[in-house]
């Protein structure tokens, strides 16, 4: 009975679905693996208060078309498809829409959260980050974002598309089913992470598959064929995360065909929330125990401070840019027709005590010191740990033609 109810809840990720294949693939991967199950499709009512089970769980018929992105495998599991829709029939017509909504999970699952992008922070696979961040408006960013890409492109079916987002898989997928007779190439600079791409794309027919190359962008001269030009290079934070910005869109121009365009979505972390202004937020029995920060005013002020140095300093890759930069360095490699549309989104989130810890020891600490250093910094995470906040982020999409 037990290996029967897990088996159930695995089938809740094939949307729309009554396979007999599934479900025994389901029952099968339950009784090989063991896996945990995951704490918000634990029973609430026995021990919710002790253990937190079913916490954080999403109803999925509270939510539009009746799904949510929600993970209900274990970590171990996360990347088993347990049902494919088939091309005949009404699993015909379901079947993009099946498989974009699992690609975006498949994401969720795979990228850290969006405020981490200030730390390079290793990727968390807590199940609480799970639930935090699939409670937020994380998935339909996502699917927003792809939009944008796609919306501005003008592809044909045997189009070739470079995606420069190193192993996000936000676009890859869509990318592959928009050129089903073109190409999609890729470089993936992680291992893990091209092992997981390369999985995914197993199920589709070879001829749509991506070309994943290993390594980064520029090592990608070396691997393509020497006469391979793209009619389309897309991808996500490629600027946000490049070490050579001034080399980056000269680089891509000699790999996009003529008239070949561009579509790129960047966080600008620059103009998204900051921690500062959380202070307001902290509630007032935290301040008493307090010994260096002992008001919101003055925790805003140390938090300015240190935030003039990140987001000003022009060291600092990941903080010191701007949109106006960026459609500067898209002009001096000759790009034309450049057009950009910045749009914010906005969640409810926590900030997690472990994830603040490594932000403001990583980015905040180094211009602390003459607010108390390392001490200010106890009292910054202790303070804004598992407040809950409105937290903006800030993207913009630019297109523009070779």
């Amino acid at each position: 009975r037990f290996h029967l109810t897990q088996a159930a809840l695995y089938l809740a990720t094939c949307e729309k679905s009554n396979s007999t294949l599934g479900f025994f693939d389901a029952l099968q991967a339950v009784e090989e693996e063991h896996k945990e199950v995951p704490v918000h499709l634990k029973d609430p009512s026995r021990d919710a208060e002790g253990f937190g089970h079913g916490e954080g769980y999403l109803y999925p018929h509270a939510y539009r078309d009746h799904w949510t992105a929600q993970q209900y495998l274990p970590d171990g599991l996360r990347d088993r498809v347990f049902y494919q829709p088939g091309s005949q029939g009404y699993e015909a017509s379901i079947r993009r829409e099946v498989e974009r909504k699992r690609e975006i999970q498949l994401e969720l699952a795979a990228e850290p959260a969006v405020f981490e992008v200030l730390t390079f922070s290793p990727k968390n696979t807590r199940q609480e980050q799970w639930i935090n961040r699939l409670a937020s408006r994380q998935s339909s960013m996502l699917q927003e974002i792809r939009s944008h890409v796609f919306s501005a492109l003008r592809l044909h079916r045997h189009s070739r598309i470079l995606d420069i987002s190193d192993g996000s898989g936000v676009l890859i997928w869509e990318a592959c089913r928009q050129v089903p007779e073109g190409g999609v190439y890729a470089p993936v600079s992680s291992n893990s992470r091209r092992k997981e791409l390369s999985s995914y794309a197993s199920r589709m027919s070879r001829e749509q598959q991506p070309v994943l190359y290993s390594g980064d962008l520029f090592s990608l001269n070396a691997a393509l064929p020497e006469d391979l030009r793209f009619e389309a290079v897309i991808g996500r934070n490629a600027y946000l995360r490049c070490r050579s910005r001034d080399e980056l869109f000269l680089f891509l121009k000699q790999l996009l065909a003529p008239e070949g365009e561009l579509s790129l979505s960047e966080i600008v972390p620059s103009l998204g929330s900051r921690l500062s202004q959380a202070a307001d937020a902290v509630p007032p029995q935290r301040w008493g125990r307090m010994q260096l920060i002992t008001s919101p005013e003055q925790l805003k002020d140390i938090l300015e401070t240190a935030e003039g140095h990140i987001y000003g300093d022009e060291t600092r890759q990941l903080t010191n840019w701007d949109i106006r930069q960026l459609l500067e360095d898209l002009g001096r490699a000759s790009f034309t027709e450049t057009a950009h549309t910045r749009f914010t989104h906005s969640e409810q989130r926590e900030l997690p005590r472990q994830e603040l810890d490594r932000w403001v020891r990583q980015s905040y600490l180094p211009f602390l010191d003459k607010f108390g250093g390392r001490e200010a910094a106890e009292e910054i995470i202790a303070l804004l740990s598992d407040l809950s906040v409105v937290w903006k982020t800030a993207e913009v999409h630019v297109h523009a033609k070779a």
